[in-house]
This record gives structure tokens, sequence and C-alpha cells, in this order.
């Protein structure tokens, strides 16, 4: 719990600033795998904003409950959903895991977009924590020529996951608790398959 509150306080350090865009980003790189997910992240903001003071308020601390972890990597592009896959329990979202999904990504590029396979007709998109942008990841990228779009720090809302797909789920999900890792799972799997290509193609359009 104790690191929890250190979390609430760097939260409510934000709040204080006016910052709003990157204070997850910033528990990320300050927490590790140990940081607060982002809908948590928001959601304390939002108790700062509504007139909460202390981050010992006993309702506050009455309210946490620990977010399960149910990490899901999805590449997609204007087509739709190219590769997917759930981070196993107690596997660590770090650089060597990313370095297998992507490699597992490209391969999936391969059999999904074999056009854009061939001609090499395809670029990848990823924002830039620390697991996306350590040394092993570059090095990789540059060996098998795959292009990587450039991404600002500090800028959640230009990452198409964030504003197109976790915003939908959001939507969807809102309000429901889930007893299990697997009924997260299979919730948020039944928000994918919704997404028809025009809605992928009017995000790339924004």
């Amino acid at each position: 719990m104790t690191d929890v509150k250190e979390q609430w306080i760097c939260i409510k350090f934000c709040f204080k600033l006016g910052k709003t865009a990157w204070k997850h980003t910033i528990l990320k790189e300050a927490f590790g795998d140990n940081a607060l997910g982002q809908m948590q992240t928001y959601e304390w903001f939002k108790h700062f904003q509504n007139g909460w003071v202390s981050v010992d308020d006993e309702k506050l601390l009455d309210d946490f409950r620990p977010e399960p972890q149910a990490n899901m990597w999805q590449k997609f592009e204007i087509e739709g959903i190219v590769h997917k896959e759930f981070v196993p329990p107690g596997q660590m979202a770090n650089r060597k895991f990313y370095y297998d999904v992507l490699r597992r990504m490209r391969e999936n590029v391969r059999r999904k977009r074999a056009d854009k396979w061939r001609t090499n007709y395809w670029a990848l998109h990823h924002d830039n924590t620390p697991a996306h942008a350590s040394l092993v990841l570059r090095q990789f990228m540059a060996s098998t020529n795959t292009t990587v779009f450039p991404h600002p720090p500090y800028s959640l809302d230009l990452a198409p996951c964030n504003f197109l797909l976790f915003s939908k789920m959001q939507l969807i999900l809102k309000g429901q608790r889930f007893d299990s890792i697997e009924a997260i799972q299979t919730e948020s799997q039944k928000v994918t398959k919704t997404l028809t290509r025009n809605y992928f193609q009017k995000c790339f359009r924004s």
C-alpha cells in the first residue's frame, strides 16, 4: 500500500501543476511494472479534481482495489487487427517479452498482409515506453528493416491504441467488475470483434 500511496502523491503533484496528458507515463517511468494502470491513474486524478485533499483519506484507501494484470498487445492497421496477444500471468511486460511479441507480430504481417510484406510497404507505430525504446529493440528493427514512426514523449493522445481501441473498451466495459483475468480477456476480445474496417479507417483518417 505504501507504493500505491507514493503514486497517489505523484498524481496529486500532477494535478497541482495542472498536468493531465503525461501523468501515467511518469508513473510507468518511476514505478515500472508496479505502476498503477492507466484507467486507475485517471480515476485517482478525478478524485483530486472532485475535492480530495489528502492521500491518507480513509475513503480513498477503502476505494482502492488492485487492478488485475491483463495486459494485451494489439497491432492493427487501416484494414483491421493484424496481431493480438495477452501477457501471460506472472510475465513481466519487459523488453525481452516485447521482442518476442514483435517477432510474432512480424510473422502475422507476413501471413495476413502478404502484399505489404513483400514490398515492405508497412511501418510500425508504438509509443516510447522503456520496453519499446530499448537498444535491443532498436537493433532488431534495424536488422529486419522495420520502419518505425517516431513518437513524441508524453503523447498518449497520438497512440492509436489509446484514442481508438482503449477508449472503445472503456466506453463499453465501464462500470463492470471482473472476478478473473479470463473474464477480462473474454470481454475485451468481444469488443475488438465488433470493430469494423470502417472504424479503423476512420481512426487513421483522424
